[in-house]
């Protein structure tokens, strides 16, 4: 399969008698990883999102692509509003405050102090850690969450905090979940 590129678009506009035509890349920079990280998933895995099994590189770009813009603006859109909820929501920053690893940069922190070593994610048990997983993916359909795997929504993650749509707390502990999960799911596709 050849490089993703994020598509360009042309757009023509007649006003005042005057052509303008404007080109520009089809997603922004914080939404061209999510889309580069879709369109590769889709491309390599035959069945995850459409059947691309028997497409030629161009089929599957276009398969991939259309159902890119169909189906998952509006679950991303969904991922990003509960991202946003639970950051709104301060629970993380107070679960920070109170977590020992956030006081380790601090200077009068004891270096051999064990518990300043250990992270909040480590903290949580199985049920908090899927609690939280499931916050992030509420409201969404059962084929939403099938075509939303953990690397994907890592992706959706960045995207989120690159526009600064979730605490720096949130991202930190939402990521450690989501790579957990990501290889668990690697583990069993292999």
């Amino acid at each position: 399969m050849k490089e993703i590129k994020n598509p360009i678009i042309a757009k023509i506009d007649k006003s005042n008698g005057d052509y303008e035509v404007v080109i520009a890349k089809k997603y922004s920079d914080t939404q061209e990883p999510v889309y580069k990280k879709f369109m590769g998933m889709c491309a390599q895995m035959d069945a995850y999102a459409v059947d691309t099994k028997d497409m030629n590189d161009d089929e599957t770009v276009k398969a991939c692509g259309s159902l890119f813009d169909q189906s998952m603006g509006a679950a991303i859109e969904k991922v990003e509003a509960n991202l946003f909820k639970m950051s709104e929501s301060g629970l993380f920053d107070q679960m920070n405050a109170d977590d020992p690893s956030a006081k380790a940069d601090d200077p009068s922190a004891k270096a051999d102090d064990p518990s300043a070593k250990a992270g909040l994610f480590e903290q949580m048990d199985a049920k908090t850690k899927a609690s939280l997983f499931n916050q992030m993916s509420a409201g969404l359909s059962k084929k939403q969450k099938q075509n939303l795997p953990p690397e994907l929504q890592r992706a959706i993650l960045k995207k989120a905090k690159a526009e600064k749509k979730v605490s720096a707390s949130l991202f930190n502990q939402m990521d450690a979940i989501l790579k957990e999960k990501a290889s668990l799911f690697n583990q069993m596709d292999s």
